[in-house]
């Protein structure tokens, strides 16, 4: 998936200093071993869960001492910047985990992010308790228990159960509920042990619990349990407690939602769209891009008419003054990116490639997982590369109208590629979700044929809407 390159140690600089590159380095040091899969087991993906879990709240810690500091001496608020930068470069490296684990599988993970923003978690009872049930539910056969907190994608549930069926996965996420029973010493070194109750909730009901008393050493957390017995089920009832679980069936029920077939979600008729896009991504260009700024400084491509891509190297960091760089407008001009005239004229928008943080979680592939080189992945971290993506909504609403859509776009939006209107004439139907596949596009570097394809895919879908509810009609005359 990633290749390996060599660099200088002249190259080896970074825009970050002090407490931010030391836990930077850990944070890159971590992803090394996922990129090269130095593990041997399961046992070595859950010992790679907990370190960058225990990393993260390292990092968390040290922003909150770095903001009182800052409090203080009333001045040096870049630090805190820097150090939520690291912080956000170690969740998405969960993220990229979370990717590998569920199988590159978007019809799995996006379910599960449509939540508000999970913050990090702290070590205490509630993970310790968690962490040992989880770790006997996969020696009883659950399968894998990938850790939700670890990540900023997945916000539904506390642990996906990741088990191999075959040729498929089944998937079970869970929300793990613990309460301190007590304490006892021990004969041990590592303390006293820990009584926990800890309550097991999944499916679509709070009825569907399971509980377990575990008892756990208090040492380091991540340990195995000492004993799980389990228990009568008796899980108490509260507001966030039936949230939780209308979240989680709803993403139960996109999950395992059949392709082309309509269901119901909230109460709303809908239908589930596989997209088997023929574009195999631009990857080529933008790694030849890569290499050519790691010699020169700066480089662009074209793709497809409506991409600009724009890649930023300097070993001493890219500065804001270098994303201002004259020559991009001069490429732009140079190249079929503007269009001249028609239709729809130029709606242009800027992508930073790695994406900043966001509140919405970010569905498309985490820039760990890209084919690229580790160097060039140490690049992005370090700062030392950065890719601009122009996108010229414009040209992406050309390309639609002439495959024989309707396509409108508001004017005055702060996000044209958001707010791109399509409309599909012999159906009466119209659809506005197609930018969130557009910045799949962007960020994925697949180009106008994957935009096309999920617009003709949305087609496809509708026309076998209306034939399965004039159906569901003709049985309703009969």
């Amino acid at each position: 998936m990633v290749t390996s390159s060599s660099s200088s140690q002249a190259d080896r600089r970074s825009v970050y200093t002090g407490e931010a590159l030391n836990l930077l380095c850990e944070v890159e040091s971590l992803a090394l071993k996922l990129l090269n899969m130095e593990f041997s087991d399961a046992a070595g993906f859950w010992s790679f869960q907990l370190k960058l879990l225990s990393l993260q709240r390292k990092i968390q810690g040290a922003i909150a001492d770095e903001k009182k500091r800052v409090k203080v001496a009333r001045a040096g608020a870049e630090s805190v910047k820097a150090l939520q930068q690291v912080r956000w470069q170690a969740r998405r490296l969960g993220d990229a985990f979370a990717w590998l684990v569920l199988k590159l599988d978007r019809k799995a993970i996006r379910p599960l992010a449509e939540n508000s923003p999970v913050p990090i978690s702290q070590e205490g009872h509630g993970s310790r308790g968690a962490d040992a049930v989880s770790q006997y539910l996969a020696s009883q056969g659950w399968g894998f228990p990938l850790l939700h907190d670890i990540t900023d994608c997945l916000r539904i549930g506390d642990v996906t159960f990741v088990r191999p069926q075959g040729d498929s996965t089944s998937l079970r996420t869970v929300e793990l509920k613990t309460r301190l029973l007590g304490e006892e010493s021990s004969s041990s070194d590592e303390g006293p042990l820990l009584h926990y109750s800890v309550t097991v909730s999944f499916l679509s009901s709070p009825e569907d619990a399971l509980e377990f008393e575990a008892t756990v050493p208090e040492g380091q957390e991540g340990q195995a349990p000492e004993q799980v017995v389990e228990g009568p089920s008796s899980p108490r009832q509260d507001r966030r407690i039936e949230k939780q679980f209308k979240r989680m069936s709803k993403a139960l029920t996109l999950q395992e939602a059949a392709d082309s077939q309509i269901f119901e979600v909230d109460g709303n008729s809908t239908m589930s769209l596989l997209v088997e896009s023929s574009s195999e991504g631009h990857w080529g260009k933008i790694n030849e891009l890569i290499e050519e700024s790691r010699t020169t400084g700066y480089a662009s491509v074209c793709i497809d008419k409506a991409f600009m891509y724009v890649a930023l190297y300097s070993s001493d960091g890219v500065t804001e003054g270098s994303v201002a760089n004259p020559r991009i407008l001069d490429d732009l001009k140079a190249t079929e990116f503007l269009s001249e005239g028609g239709k729809h004229g130029n709606f242009l928008e800027i992508s930073a490639i790695p994406a900043q943080e966001t509140r919405a979680a970010q569905l498309y592939m985490p820039f760990y997982l890209y084919p690229i080189s580790q160097v060039a992945i140490s690049d992005f971290m370090h700062g030392r590369l950065v890719v601009v993506a122009l996108t010229n909504a414009g040209r992406i609403a050309e390309a639609l109208e002439r495959d024989g859509f309707d396509v409108t776009i508001p004017p005055g939006t702060r996000s044209p590629s958001d707010s791109i209107s399509v409309a599909i004439p012999a159906e009466r139907l119209r659809f506005e979700g197609l930018g969130f596949h557009i910045r799949e596009s962007i960020h994925e570097c697949k180009g106008m044929d994957f935009i096309l394809d999920v617009a003709r895919g949305i087609r496809g879908t509708a026309q076998l809407a209306g034939e399965e509810l004039s159906r569901l009609q003709s049985r309703t005359e009969q």
